[in-house]
Parts: C-alpha cells; sequence; structure tokens
C-alpha cells in the first residue's frame, strides 16, 4: 500500500457513509499481474486496510472473474466506485451497474508520481535492494527475498 491508495480511499470515504473495500485475492492477483506476485498476501492487505478510519469493511474478491463484478455482485453496494487509468471496458461496467441499479463513478488517479509499478521500477534500479536487511520474521523475510529475487534484472 502506498500514498495515493491512502489518498484514493480518502475521497471514496467522501461518496457515502459507508466504505467496503474489495481486495483481489491471490489467485486473481497472479493471472493479472504475474506468477511473482502479489507481494503482500490477500489477508495482510486486507488487515492493513482494515486499520484505515475511511474503511468500514474489508472483503477479499477471489477467483478468476474480474474483482469489480465480483465486488458489485456480492456487496450489492448503492454507488461502485473505480479507480481506473485506461478508459476501455467503462461502457461495460457502466452497464454492468444499470443493471443492478448500482451508481458507477470513476476516481481520478490523485498523484501520478506515486503506484505501485513506479515504486517496483524503482526497486529494480537500486544496486542494493534487500542487502544487509535483517528480519527477525522468518515468513516476512522469505517474502522480501522473494520480492527481491523476481525483481532481479
Amino acid at each position: 500500500m502506498h500514498l495515493n491508495h491512502i489518498l484514493t480511499l480518502r475521497k471514496a470515504r467522501e461518496y457515502g457513509d459507508y466504505l467496503i473495500v474489495g481486495v483481489a485475492s491471490d489467485e486473481r492477483m497472479r493471472l493479472k499481474k504475474g506468477k511473482n506476485r502479489p507481494f503482500i498476501p490477500e489477508k495482510e492487505r486486507a488487515e492493513i486496510l482494515r486499520e484505515l478510519r475511511c474503511v468500514d469493511e474489508v472483503v477479499i474478491i477471489g477467483g478468476k472473474e474480474d474483482c469489480f463484478y465480483g465486488a458489485v455482485d456480492m456487496i450489492r453496494p448503492d454507488i461502485a466506485l473505480i479507480n481506473i487509468t485506461e478508459k476501455q471496458g467503462i461502457q461495460k461496467m457502466q452497464d454492468f451497474c444499470n443493471e443492478r441499479n448500482v451508481k458507477l463513478e470513476r476516481i481520478e488517479r490523485i498523484d501520478d508520481h506515486v503506484s505501485t509499478t513506479k515504486i517496483i521500477q524503482m526497486m529494480k534500479k537500486s544496486k542494493d535492494t534487500f542487502s544487509g536487511v535483517k528480519i527477525k520474521n522468518k515468513d516476512a523475510q522469505k517474502r522480501m527475498l522473494k520480492i527481491a529475487s523476481s525483481l532481479k534484472m
């Protein structure tokens, strides 16, 4: 999670009085982003989100279906918020929401300088990625080593 995620969630909260956030399952992340993703397991991502004041509830959206459609079907919100940069697929989402009497709103990216992809690119460029870092938690250490090895060029 990075600053852009938090800013977007704060903005999302302004659309209603109860914010439910759908988290992509690990399986979905691998299908969408590749075999080395996610870097942080779904349960940990959900727990991090639960700690944010602007978030009321977190659900993990699993399987091979697109997270957006699965979340709308599972939650049945009054308003569905999307934060996507590309415009393709929005009409399909709009039609899907209209069929379910759900209002679709798009939140623009708040800061184009911060993204997970850009963070990964910076890490790839770093010569000292995770060298000399001592991590006591063995599970966290294994994940960090997995991330570091997947970033090597």
